[in-house]
């Protein structure tokens, strides 16, 4: 009978299998030393390939390690510089916002239209800290409830020349103008001027009246609110 030998042998339990079907064949004690022989040599070759892997996939891993261990290296010694922000340097004198605001206004029974308009003029000045600006101008509209015109009246910062220190004027512009109350028969207006930087606090706000007959009357206010000098019949 011929014996077929397995292609691969894994363990001793199959050989020990093997020699017992040697053995129930009948085989010779020479034929199963030589069978012996042969799937030792075997196993110790198989055994050598598997080792041979082994080594191989150590190698291999520790290749790996080493490229990406270098890339790492490489990666911490690269500089990233952010690119400088230029700030733009003024090249001429700064404007204000303009803007236009309309508001009825309850007075003596009747309805008016009152239109506060804030624009530019070619006028430039400087400000303590040396920046330019334009100045501003304000025109102030009161409408009839006929549509008629009641007051039309452009106020600047020389409109507060008579109550405003002229050095303080040199150097500030008029910042706003806006309706505040009736108060004793008369249009009660808020108006300010001052330095026009915007984290800037310095002004002086300046209340203005107007009576039935159109005239205007200014005051100086200070920080309570309180008149400091007047300006009648403006």
């Amino acid at each position: 009978m011929r014996l077929c030998v397995p292609n691969s042998f894994k363990g001793k339990a199959f050989l020990g299998l093997y020699f017992t079907l040697a053995r129930f064949f009948a085989l010779p004690l020479q034929t199963v030393t030589c069978i012996r022989r042969i799937v030792g040599s075997m196993l110790l070759f198989e055994k050598d390939i598997r080792m041979k892997k082994t080594v191989f996939f150590a190698i291999a891993a520790l290749c790996l390690l080493g490229i990406t261990s270098c890339e790492e290296k490489k990666k911490t010694k690269d500089i990233i510089a952010t690119k400088p922000v230029v700030k733009p340097v003024q090249s001429g004198p700064k404007k204000m916002s303009e803007f236009e605001r309309t508001e009825k206004v309850e007075w003596g029974g009747e309805t008016y239209k009152v239109t506060v308009k804030r624009s530019a003029t070619d006028n430039e000045f400087t400000d303590d800290n040396g920046k330019r600006y334009y100045d501003n101008r304000f025109m102030l509209t009161i409408i009839r409830p006929d549509g008629s015109e009641f007051v039309r009246r452009e106020l600047t910062k020389e409109s507060y020349s008579n109550i405003v220190d002229a050095s303080y004027l040199a150097k500030s512009t008029a910042l706003g103008l806006a309706f505040l109350e009736v108060k004793d028969g008369r249009l009660v207006f808020l108006g300010s001027v001052g330095c026009p930087d915007e984290l800037s606090d310095d002004y002086i706000p300046i209340s203005i009246t107007i009576s039935r007959n159109g005239s205007f009357s200014m005051k100086q206010s200070d920080t309570n609110g309180e008149s400091s000098s007047d300006d009648e019949g403006v």
